[in-house]
């Protein structure tokens, strides 16, 4: 509802003020995180939500809310919520990685709800995930080591990845430490 101007000089002033990222979480430096943490960032006002848009799925980065570990080469996919603008919280999908820094990107397609754009581009310094767990290992030989984001794969002559049956090749969760439930079975 906006009244007539009734002569009384009374004048409506637009907003032209930007948006400014207030705070992010995790906190820049932050070391130790899990890497099923979400990451939130809350603005300093509300944003338009159409403007405040995230990729599913990893690749070369898209959308206006971006996290990489490669310093924005790719960014990683996921879902993007706000149950109470202006938080914005990402939740990645599948995981983080062990041992991993992540840096946000809040690009200048995010919008207030006036239109008006974050005047440049927001990049944090970024946050460190926890770090790799290997619990008791493996009870023989290890000749092939492999890794994949949270999973250190082993190949050798053995019978136990932990304390579960494995037969020369098994996977320990570098998240928890112990096997995962990856098991091929190799002669």
């Amino acid at each position: 509802f906006c009244p007539k101007n009734s002569g009384s000089g009374a004048s409506i002033t637009p907003d032209t003020t930007a948006p400014t990222v207030k705070s992010i979480s995790p906190t820049d430096s932050t070391t130790g995180v899990s890497v099923t943490n979400t990451i939130s960032v809350t603005f300093s006002e509300k944003i338009l939500t159409s403007t405040i848009t995230a990729q599913s799925s990893d690749g070369t980065c898209s959308g206006s809310f971006q996290v990489s570990a490669d310093n924005f080469t790719t960014c990683l996919g996921g879902t993007l919520v706000s149950t109470a603008n202006p938080v914005f919280t990402f939740t990645v999908n599948p995981n983080m990685c062990v041992g991993n820094s992540y840096k946000v990107r809040i690009t200048t397609s995010a919008k207030d709800e006036a239109g008006n754009a974050i005047a440049a581009a927001y990049t944090s310094t970024g946050f460190s995930t926890q770090n790799p767990t290997i619990g008791t290992g493996v009870n023989g030989a290890v000749y092939a080591i492999a890794h994949s984001c949270n999973l250190l794969y082993v190949g050798g002559n053995f019978t136990q990845v932990g304390t579960q049956s494995r037969t020369n090749l098994g996977a320990i969760d570098l998240t928890t430490g112990d096997a995962s439930s990856w098991n091929p079975a190799a002669t």
